[in-house]
């Protein structure tokens, strides 16, 4: 493969003589016995404003090493790796984005396949905490809820004056009993959220 040859025929005719034909070169291509360059990647995953994200796209058939390109409307914050085709970086805006990935081989012809693929970004969740004081079997109590706006909950971790008092709870509210009449309590959370931020 990769190589060229010259061919010629010398026919012995019945008569006792020869004759020689034209000569012909046939060149080999390198990939003459490689099947056709694709992206078999189908889909990817969905990411987050401000989460970091990393995935490849794969390719079969021509030859290795491929190098990767994609057209404009990657999302604001991520780009293609030309070597890996993995897609990687830091989004900065939500929505959905779609463009075109097309991979090269090194073979001679070289081959080229594209694939039209999208991004879904979804916007950062945002937590919003209240929390109230009140009397609970004569003992004084603070009713502590949240809610998240972008994202949906799955567990979080309660802290109260910068300490984790209680993690991995489940739900929005949190009953925080009992507590010292005439003090005052800082308290916040953190949700994990059912895509993995």
């Amino acid at each position: 493969a990769g190589s060229s040859y010259s061919y010629y025929v010398v026919v012995h005719l019945t008569n006792g003589s020869t004759v020689q034909s034209n000569t012909i070169t046939v060149s080999v291509p390198s990939n003459v016995c490689t099947t056709a360059l694709s992206i078999t990647t189908t889909s990817l995953p969905s990411a987050t404003v401000g989460i970091g994200y990393a995935q490849g796209v794969a390719a079969s058939g021509g030859q290795t090493p491929y190098t990767w390109s994609v057209s404009s409307g990657l999302p604001g914050g991520l780009n293609i790796n030309s070597t890996t085709g993995a897609i990687y970086g830091t989004p900065s805006v939500s929505g959905t984005f779609n463009f075109t990935v097309t991979v090269t081989d090194s073979g001679s012809p070289q081959q080229t396949a594209s694939k039209a693929l999208s991004i879904t970004v979804a916007a950062t969740a945002t937590v919003t905490l209240s929390g109230n004081a009140y009397c609970k079997n004569g003992t004084p109590a603070v009713l502590v809820s949240f809610s998240v706006s972008g994202g949906t909950p799955s567990t979080f971790d309660f802290y109260r004056n910068g300490s984790l008092l209680y993690p991995a709870n489940t739900g929005t509210t949190f009953d925080n009993y009992p507590v010292t009449a005439g003090s005052s309590y800082s308290y916040y959370v953190v949700v994990h959220l059912t895509n993995g931020s």
